[in-house]
């Protein structure tokens, strides 16, 4: 797949015309006032913060994915393959080299979007539902208050 179009820090539209959210990340969404403030309040973050940071995620998602081979594992969907939720993976298929032992590695390499957008901050680990990353990503969201990167950076 290929990213179509980026909603928010959390959502793409992709080439196929599904529209994905990415399961267990929730952002901040630009214009979205009772989401905004839901977030704040259970987060303990100011509000402007939250609602500056909403186009802050949906940029840093662009940069992420635009661009890139995309795979999808699906958790949920609406039935006709509209509405998804799911991870989604950048693949990297370029031949990988050990400097040291010059051997060459072939296959693809993936790197879990949801997990990136989390441990940099530009998202909270969505606990409205249980999924089989459900613990490491709020792991991931802790770790990120702890090096005050993204959402995190003004805290205290």
């Amino acid at each position: 797949y290929e990213a179509r179009e980026i909603l928010a820090g959390n959502e793409v539209v992709l080439d196929s015309g599904a529209r994905l959210t990415l399961v267990g990340v929730d952002c901040p969404r630009i214009g979205n006032d009772a989401h905004n403030g839901m977030l704040a309040r259970k987060h303990g973050v100011d509000r402007t913060t939250v609602e500056r940071f909403a186009l802050l995620s949906k940029e840093y998602l662009t940069r992420l994915i635009e661009g890139e081979k995309l795979a999808v594992k699906l958790t949920d969907s609406d039935g006709d393959g509209r509405i998804l939720s799911g991870y989604l993976w950048t693949v990297d298929d370029s031949l990988m080299h050990d400097p040291e032992t010059r051997d060459v590695f072939t296959g693809p390499m993936y790197a879990c979007v949801n997990e990136n957008v989390l441990s940099n901050g530009w998202g909270f680990a969505d606990d409205r539902t249980q999924h089989a990353m459900s613990e490491k990503y709020e792991a991931l969201e802790e770790l990120a208050k702890r090096q005050k990167v993204g959402l995190w950076m003004d805290s205290r």
